[in-house]
C-alpha cells in the first residue's frame, strides 16, 4: 500500500526522465515526454486518482479524452514501471507473433540500433496496426502504395499529438526502407516519395499556423507571462538534460 500516490508518481516520473536521457533520448522527445507527463501527474491530482488506478486503460483513455495531444509519455512510463516490477500491470496484452517481415525488422532495428526494449514495443505498436489495417483493406504488403500508406496513418493518428506522428511516421519509414533494402521485399523506395507528400501537405497548411491576435493589453499580457514562463522551464530542463548527458559521458 504506497501511503502518497501523487508523491510516489512525482518521483518515478523524474526518474523515467533521467533513465531517458541517460539512455541518448534526443532533446527534443524528453522535452515531449516531460510535458506530457506533467500534465498526466496534474490530472491525476485533479481526479484524486489513487495508486492502483493510474495506471489502468480506463485512465490512460480519460487522459487521452482531456488532452488531445497526448501521446507516448504515458505508455513509456508505464512500460518503464513494468519493467521495473514497481507495476504489475503490463500496458498491452502478450503480444502475438507479426508475420517475418515485421518480426525480422524488429530483430534488425535492435540489433543494429542497440535500443531500449521500450522503444521496440512502441515500434512494434505501430507495426501491429499497420499489419492489422493491411488485413482489414485485404492490402498485400508486396504491392503497397504511398496512398494506402496515407489512408492508414489518417485513420492510426486519431488522437495523436504532432510529435508523436512524425516520431511513429519515422518508425513506418524505417521499415520500409528495410523492405526495399536489404530485404528487397518492394520493388521501389517509398520513404523518399513519402518525405515529399509529408512536405507537400506542410506547405498547404502553412496559412494554419498563424500568429495569434490578442484583442486587448491584458490578453496580451496574460499570454506573455505564459510564454516567459514556458521559455524558462524550456531552458532549465534544457541544461539539466546538457549536464547529465555530460555526467554519463564522463563515466564511461
Amino acid at each position: 500500500m504506497i501511503d502518497n500516490p501523487q508523491l510516489t508518481l512525482k518521483r518515478d516520473i523524474d526518474e523515467y526522465l533521467q533513465w531517458m536521457i541517460s539512455n541518448g533520448y534526443s532533446f527534443r522527445t524528453c522535452d515531449m515526454y516531460r510535458n506530457e507527463l506533467n500534465h498526466f501527474f496534474l490530472f491525476i491530482i485533479r481526479k484524486q486518482i489513487g495508486w492502483n488506478d493510474i495506471f489502468t486503460l480506463n485512465t490512460l483513455k480519460d487522459f487521452q479524452k482531456s488532452k488531445e495531444d497526448s501521446g507516448p509519455g504515458v505508455r513509456g512510463l508505464w512500460q518503464y514501471l513494468f519493467e521495473q516490477k514497481r507495476i504489475h500491470q503490463p500496458i498491452d496484452p502478450p503480444r502475438h507473433k507479426l508475420p517475418d517481415p515485421y518480426e525480422d525488422y524488429l530483430l534488425y532495428y535492435n540489433q543494429t540500433r542497440k535500443v531500449s526494449s521500450i522503444k521496440l514495443a512502441h515500434i512494434r505498436r505501430v507495426l501491429c496496426a499497420f499489419h492489422d489495417y493491411l488485413e482489414r483493406q485485404n492490402i498485400k504488403l508486396v504491392s503497397i502504395r504511398i496512398e494506402q500508406i496515407d489512408a492508414f496513418l489518417a485513420e492510426f493518428f486519431t488522437g495523436f499529438s504532432a510529435n508523436t506522428r512524425k516520431t511513429y511516421r519515422s518508425y513506418l519509414r524505417g521499415f520500409f526502407k528495410f523492405l526495399y533494402y536489404p530485404r528487397k521485399i518492394i520493388r521501389k523506395d517509398l520513404a523518399p516519395w513519402w518525405s515529399a507528400l509529408v512536405n507537400l501537405i506542410k506547405a498547404s497548411h502553412r496559412n494554419f499556423y498563424a500568429p495569434m491576435k490578442c484583442n486587448d493589453s491584458l490578453t496580451a499580457l496574460i499570454f506573455l507571462h505564459l510564454k516567459i514562463c514556458e521559455i524558462m522551464r524550456w531552458y532549465i530542463f534544457r541544461m539539466v538534460w546538457v549536464c547529465a548527458r555530460m555526467k554519463s559521458a564522463a563515466s564511461l
